[in-house]
């Protein structure tokens, strides 16, 4: 576990995600200032967070957390989402993913709002400067949007794009922190 920004995370690899009993994970709709979002939960644990325009991402929920059994229940999701958009302080998250997706999600997690970053600053934050590309697929690979903020992740020449959820939206989050 490591806290960045008041983010508590929990991390499991792929590996140690197949061993597990299934998770029970709760998950839902629900509206918030950046757009519709499907997300789900392990108790009070975020896992998976995702904005959408017309139809929410499910297939990627399910892809995501493959062995997970998961339950709708959107008055819960109603509640927690809402929580977390209120503060985005003491968020608890549980990300799955490869060593060197840890590595560059504990990245991005140490950018300040108000703050963007390039590829190839990340790349050099974890190490790694001719990763460039490598980093961009696990910044894309995200599953916990806007907590783990890869919105923050901006192309070199400080051009606005290339977000999973739509470049309007990433700009929307990016304005909203001062960071453009």
């Amino acid at each position: 576990m490591s806290t960045s920004n008041l983010i508590k995370v929990t991390k499991i690899s792929p590996r140690e995600y197949k061993k597990l009993p299934a998770l029970m994970l709760n998950y839902g709709t629900a509206p918030t200032r950046f757009g519709n979002c499907l997300t789900a939960f392990k108790n009070d644990t975020l896992c998976y967070l995702s904005f959408y325009d017309k139809e929410p991402p499910l297939e990627d929920l399910k892809k995501t957390w493959a062995n997970a059994t998961l339950t709708e229940n959107e008055a819960l999701i109603a509640r927690n989402v809402a929580k977390l958009f209120e503060s985005d302080d003491n968020v608890e998250i549980y990300l799955k993913g490869t060593d060197f997706e840890m590595e560059v999600w504990e990245a991005l997690l140490k950018l300040k709002k108000g703050t963007t970053a390039s590829y190839e600053d990340v790349a050099k934050a974890v190490g790694r400067p001719r990763a460039v590309r490598a980093v961009g697929r696990a910044v894309g690979k995200n599953n916990v949007a806007y907590f783990v903020p890869c919105h923050r992740v901006i192309s070199k020449d400080g051009s606005v794009h290339k977000y999973r959820s739509g470049a309007h939206r990433k700009l929307k989050m990016l304005k909203e922190e001062g960071a453009i």
